[in-house]
């Protein structure tokens, strides 16, 4: 419906790992996850801290709304969890900031935490991004 306050409402009915449904949305080819281009449904059908090798999965085709935008928002969190991990960041890290407009959603703020367990930080100006100089 092209509004936040929809998409937040939708966000807020799930819970966080959303019931085991995950997604990822691609309309580019990604390195992290090696998914091709597409979107990738998941639920995921055993959540419990055994083996990853005894993890069970099906695909589906599609969620129910409040469903995909929890996957969306949290498989987005996810590889971006998947890149620090590889880069040799520490995760969970000690916090985060978050600049840039979706800075000021505090749904996708909430969710951000949850993902990297961390404290998630703004600036004052949420539409600002940093920028730094290198020394002279």
């Amino acid at each position: 419906e092209k509004s936040w306050d929809v998409f937040n409402n939708l966000l807020e009915q799930t819970d966080p790992l959303n019931g085991g449904k995950l997604g990822f949305y691609y309309k580019e080819h990604e390195i992290l996850p090696p998914l091709p281009v597409g979107f990738h449904r998941y639920i995921v059908d055993t959540l419990t801290s055994g083996p990853l090798a005894e993890t069970k999965e099906r695909q589906k085709d599609e969620f129910d709304p409040p469903s995909e935008v929890r996957a969306l928002i949290e498989g987005q969190f996810m590889s971006m969890r998947g890149h620090a991990e590889r880069c040799g960041l520490p995760v969970p890290p000690k916090r985060i900031i978050a600049t840039g407009g979706a800075s000021s959603n505090q749904a996708i703020l909430k969710t951000l935490a949850s993902v990297f367990g961390c404290p998630v930080y703004t600036v004052q100006r949420p539409g600002m991004c940093m920028k730094f100089k290198p020394p002279a």
